[in-house]
Order: structure tokens, then C-alpha cells, then sequence
């Protein structure tokens, strides 16, 4: 491989609505050397591989997802996530790596692993391990595939494969409905003059509330006013600041001090965790004389906690998630017309599980089932006040 210095990802990212991104690609890597490729991964790295990737393990569930959406399961030789994805390497055990933040490089190198893809925050590798990857010639690529980053990283993803021609076909599409949902919610929003609301959201796994720097954050600004850690002296230096457990006690007594600014409160469940049992579980985590907000709290007091299933959270479902969102909170009916090869159009809360079902079967079929909760509302007593759940 030469060191000559490489045009940076040939893509053009569009802001449609304010929300959310559209990413055109590009076949065209402006080099002297078409077959060489140049990412910014998203720790800012700059990546230079000198021919389309064909071998790759892959950490989290994030890239999985995203590559099985662009029709690239079988480049992954090995993996480390629960469940299973129904991929060629899952026909053979040996192909699990061990934990995901030290896999072992001597399997990777059995293998013939040319890259591992993982996140740059959660379930991602040691900077020791690596650093023994880099030193054998193994490249470390971090992509997060969701919140503010999935279109981007989706591009990446695609063009580290070459870009081949069904998979850009897809990205192309799924960017198009999506920037068709966001711009469905802005338009209905700026219609009926609606005053937007302060909220607050937690990621149940972490006992943490996320703060306003974060990616997941960024796509939820254009359909509320603020996040309201903006108002509290909490750390925007990382995701998330933890309100349960170890280091909690100064980050609770920030959140009381605002809490009665607080209009709309969502956690986001466990990935697996699907029943009503489950999200009242959630928000008795949350929600409490000694927890990170009390009947004080504007949003408690007012029925207004959501907790929403994880796949609706983030990803690649997260225009969905958004869309459900400001239906619930809001009282507002959408109409979204898209395109999955033919148009169709949906109409509101009663349609979202037939926009979750194409969803799934167009671009990634293993999240939902019939029966899962979508959403659960919860009021002040810790009680179920309403619920979406798919058919």
C-alpha cells in the first residue's frame, strides 16, 4: 500500500428538515488508483485500504445490522453479539470471538480477517487489543450505525465494500423514506403551529440519562425544544451521565433541580425486553422519591413518561421511532407516503406496525415480533396508561 494521500469519502450528505441526513453515493473514489478506498471512520480516524474489504469480523450489533441491510452478511467471518443473525458464519461456533473488547488476534488472523468494525463507545474494543490488531496488519474501523451517524456510516460501510451496485441501490432507498418520514414530522409540526417541549431521555441499560451532545440527541432536536441537560451542569463530554448506581448522587440532585422544566421523560428499554412488566420496570428505575426524578417532575406528574422499545430507539428504525414519538406526545396525525419498490401510504399510530413490517421485510427482518410493545405511557402511580404493540 502507497502513502499517497487520498480524496476523503466521496458522499454528499443533505440536511432534509432539519433532521436526520440523506447520503447520496458516489461510485467515483477520486484517486489516482480507483481501487484504492479512504473513510473517516468515526473516531476520526482516516482509513486507507487498497482494494474493497472481503473478510471482516465484526463486534456489537450496530454493523451487523447495517451490513446485512446492504446485502454484505457473507464478508463476515467472525462476530461477538447475543442472539443470532442468521449469517453464514454463525453455521460454525469457532467463528464467535470470545468477549469483544479483547478478541483474540490469533483467531482473526486464522481467519484472515482484514478488518474489524466496531463502535467508537459501547461494547467496542480495548485501545491495547487495537493496537495488536494494527501491528499484524489488521485495520480497526470504528462505526457507530446509529443515531445522528447511521446514514453516514451506512456510506462508509457501503464503500468499504466497494459499493456494490445492489447495495447502494438500497442505501439510496432506505435514505429516501427516511428523510420522507423526517420531513413528514417537521412539515405536520410547522402546519399546526406547535409549540415545541423540553424533554429528557434514558437509556435504561446504562441507568443513564443522555446528554445534549449526544448523536441520539441531535436527531431528536428538531421535533423537540430542548433536551434539558443543557440546563444542568452535567458533562457533555461523553454519551451519557449516570443517574443509577455508582456516580449517580451529584448528576440526580442536577436533574431535581430542573425537573419541573421537564415536559416529556422517555427510556429506552433493553434491547430484548419487550413487555409491559419490563417497561414499568424501567420507570420505577427512574422514577422515585431517591431516583433521578420525583412526583416533582413536570412529565411525571402529568403522565407524560414513555418508555420505547429499543429498536425504535436508534438504527435503523429510528425514523419510525421518531415519527411514533411525535404523534404520542403532540396528539398529531401523520401521513407519510413511501417507497418500497411500490408507494404506499401510512396514516397514523394505527398504520405503525404495517410501517414497521415493510420496514422490516425491505431492509432488516429480525427486531419486531407480533406482540412486542412499541411504547408504553406511564403516569405518576408507575401504571400503564397506554400502549402500542405490534399485531
Amino acid at each position: 500500500m502507497n502513502g499517497k494521500v487520498l480524496a476523503i469519502v466521496a458522499v454528499a450528505i443533505l440536511a432534509v428538515a432539519g433532521i436526520g441526513t440523506a447520503v447520496v453515493l458516489l461510485n467515483n473514489n477520486n484517486n489516482s488508483d480507483d481501487s484504492e478506498i479512504t473513510i473517516t471512520d468515526d473516531s476520526g480516524k482516516v482509513i486507507t485500504i487498497s482494494s474493497p474489504l472481503t473478510n471482516v469480523a465484526v463486534l456489537n450489533s450496530n454493523v451487523p445490522r447495517a451490513m446485512l441491510m446492504l446485502g454484505l452478511g457473507d464478508k463476515i467471518s467472525c462476530y461477538h453479539y447475543s442472539g443470532t443473525f442468521n449469517i453464514k458464519a454463525e453455521k460454525d461456533a469457532s467463528n464467535k470471538l470470545g468477549t469483544y473488547y479483547t478478541p483474540s488476534v490469533e483467531t482473526l488472523l486464522q481467519k484472515g480477517v482484514q478488518a474489524v468494525l466496531c463502535p467508537v463507545y459501547a461494547m467496542t474494543l480495548y485501545t491495547s487489543s487495537q493496537k495488536a490488531c494494527e501491528e499484524v496488519g489488521i485495520k480497526v474501523i470504528r462505526l457507530e450505525c446509529n443515531g445522528a451517524s447511521l446514514n453516514s456510516d451506512l456510506a462508509k460501510i457501503s464503500k468499504l465494500f466497494g459499493n456494490p451496485e445492489s447495495a447502494v441501490k438500497t442505501l439510496n432507498e432506505y435514505n429516501s423514506n427516511s428523510e420522507k418520514i423526517t420531513a413528514a414530522i417537521t412539515d405536520k409540526l410547522k402546519a399546526e403551529n406547535i409549540t415545541l417541549e423540553n424533554y429528557l431521555f434514558a437509556f435504561a441499560a446504562r441507568g443513564a440519562v443522555y446528554n445534549q451532545s449526544s448523536t441520539l440527541n441531535k436527531n431528536f432536536e428538531p421535533i423537540f425544544k430542548q433536551n434539558v441537560t443543557a440546563l444542568t451542569n452535567l458533562s457533555t463530554d461523553g454519551v451519557s451521565n449516570p443517574v443509577v448506581g455508582e456516580g449517580s448522587e451529584g448528576n440526580i440532585e442536577a436533574l431535581h433541580a430542573i425537573e419541573t422544566q421537564i415536559d416529556n421523560f422517555f427510556i429506552r428499554a433493553n434491547s430484548k425486553e419487550v413487555t409491559e412488566a419490563e417497561y414499568l420496570a424501567h420507570f420505577s428505575n427512574f422514577v422515585g422519591a431517591d431516583k433521578a426524578l420525583t412526583g416533582s417532575c413536570k412529565a411525571v406528574d402529568n403522565g407524560d413518561v414513555y418508555v420505547i422499545n429499543n429498536a425504535l430507539a436508534s438504527g435503523l428504525y429510528m425514523p419510525i421511532g421518531l415519527l411514533m414519538i411525535a404523534e404520542k406526545v403532540y396528539g398529531i396525525e401523520i401521513t407519510v407516503t413511501l417507497d418500497f419498490g411500490t408507494e404506499k401510504t401510512y396514516t397514523g399510530l394505527d398504520d405503525l406496525s404495517s410501517l414497521i413490517s415493510d420496514f422490516q421485510s425491505r431492509y432488516y427482518q429480525k427486531d419486531l415480533a407480533s406482540g412486542n410493545l412499541l411504547l408504553s405511557q406511564i403516569s405518576s402511580a408507575g401504571t400503564t396508561t397506554s400502549t402500542l404493540a405490534m399485531a
